[in-house]
This record gives structure tokens, sequence and C-alpha cells, in this order.
């Protein structure tokens, strides 16, 4: 990126380049080829680089932020660059982040074991409260997915606590995340029908978590239209998660179930 000084900057106005590099593995060459980046840099743009490296591996050894060549009577190059280690991240400093980028990069900061629902959740909440389009909303969201895949302990934690989001607008902003998730089936461990053994496939984790998400929507649910719930199929599973939130009141979400129940019958029939 081919940047200038801000104004009142020692070389106000003046261009030089930002280099940043991501790298996801450690590798004991990198230094060296860190220099040669920068140094084709210099010479193609003749202009100043400022280079920087994104680490996003899992190693809690401090990377390395220069390379150096020495002589015995001197040193010859003492190249630096700006190390920002995710690993070595305290993702509790970038709760109030005003970049959105950190709701993502959290994701891959040092988080232990029983903090992962929690800091899963937190990424989300601090998404949702960017002004960002669909597709950079996405992109971030499955860079959280990605990196932050609960288990089936971790996402009960995970759906008791997305119970106590506040203001409520928040709240919806996050479930519709998660929604979309479960619209592509992306939740580890989620789906866990057929390894029970249940009639059909069924996919009990999602009835669950659909049940929960209706639960959020419209308040309260009858007996009568949870056990409708806890029998659509996959296809119905999904329909229903995009038709959540567009669906006005409850009347609207039981006359959706009576047409899906009606439907089961003709197939019976």
């Amino acid at each position: 990126m081919q940047v200038k000084f801000f104004e009142g900057a020692p070389h106000e106005g003046a261009n030089f380049l930002i280099h940043i590099e991501h790298q996801s593995t450690s590798q004991t060459d990198f230094p060296k080829r860190m220099f040669n980046y920068y140094s084709l840099l210099f010479s193609n743009q003749n202009l100043p680089v400022y280079p920087i490296v994104l680490f996003s591996h899992d190693s809690k050894k401090p990377e390395p932020n220069h390379y150096t060549i020495q002589f015995a009577n001197k040193t010859i190059l003492d190249f630096c660059y700006d190390v920002v280690q995710l690993s070595l991240c305290d993702w509790r400093e970038y709760l109030n982040s005003d970049n959105p980028l950190a709701s993502a990069l959290m994701a891959k900061m040092n988080i232990a074991r029983e903090d992962r629902a929690k800091v899963k959740l937190e990424c989300l909440r601090l998404l949702s409260g960017f002004n960002l389009s669909q597709a950079k909303i996405r992109l971030l969201s499955g860079v959280i997915d990605t990196y932050l895949r609960l288990n089936l302990k971790e996402q009960d934690i995970f759906n008791e606590s997305l119970k106590t989001i506040v203001p409520a607008s928040r709240k919806e902003k996050v479930m519709e995340l998660t929604t979309s998730w479960e619209e592509k089936g992306r939740e580890e461990g989620i789906i866990i029908g057929e390894a029970r053994g249940e009639a059909r496939g069924i996919n009990i984790g999602r009835h669950e978590i659909l049940l929960e998400q209706l639960s959020y929507r419209f308040k309260e649910l009858s007996e009568e239209d949870q056990e409708i719930v806890k029998t659509l199929n996959t296809d119905d599973i999904n329909e229903l998660a995009k038709l959540i939130f567009e669906l006005k009141d409850y009347e609207a979400l039981k006359t959706h179930l009576s047409s899906k129940t009606q439907g089961q019958q003709n197939d019976l029939n």
C-alpha cells in the first residue's frame, strides 16, 4: 500500500510503502525472506518501506523481528520489522476495539480452553456493532467460525451466554450470524441425528438451536408448536432458519408450521 505521512509529521506529505505479510506457520528462514521482500520493493518502487508481519499460527514462541548480518568487527545489516503475533495477544484488550478486523482476529489470539465459547460470543458481539456490508460481515464471521469451532458442551455455554446480550437488537444481530452458519451446516458436532440412529436422520442439534432462536424471536412457543419443530427435516429447518427474521409475528410462524404439518400428512397419505 502506498501512503503519505499525515499532516504535522516530520515528513508530511512524503510517500512511502506499507508492506503487510501474513504468515500462518513458523519458519526459521522467514526473517531473511522478509528482508528479500523489502529489498525488492525498495529497488522497484524507490520508496521507503514500512514492513509488518502478522503471524496467525498457534505457537507461543515469540517470533523474531529482525534479520542481521554480522562480521567479526561490525554489524553490516540490522533489518527490523514489526511483528503482530496473535497467539501472544490478549483477546480481552480488544473487546471494545473500533476496528472490525479485531472481531475476527480475536479468534486466533491467546484463549484459554474454558474461555472459547465466551470469546466466540464476544467476537460476534463486537462484529454486530459495526455498520458493514453483508459481504464483509460474512467474511469476518467466517473467520470466527472457522477458528473457533465449538464442541457440544461449548455450544451449550454459548447458547446460554447469548441470552445475556443486551440490547435486544444486538442480540438479534448475533443470532442472525449464528443462523447463517446453521444454514450452511458448519457448526462442529451439531449434526448428530445419524450418529444417534434417529429415525429419518433427524438433526437433533439443529432442532434445539432453532427452538432456542424461535423462543428469542417470539418469546414463547406452545408445546404443540415445539413438537412440530422437532419433526422438521433438514430442508424445513434450513427454510425456517432463513425465514425466522422475516415472519412478522407469532401467528405467521404458526401458519408456516401448519403448512409443514399439512405437507407431512400429505406425504403419509
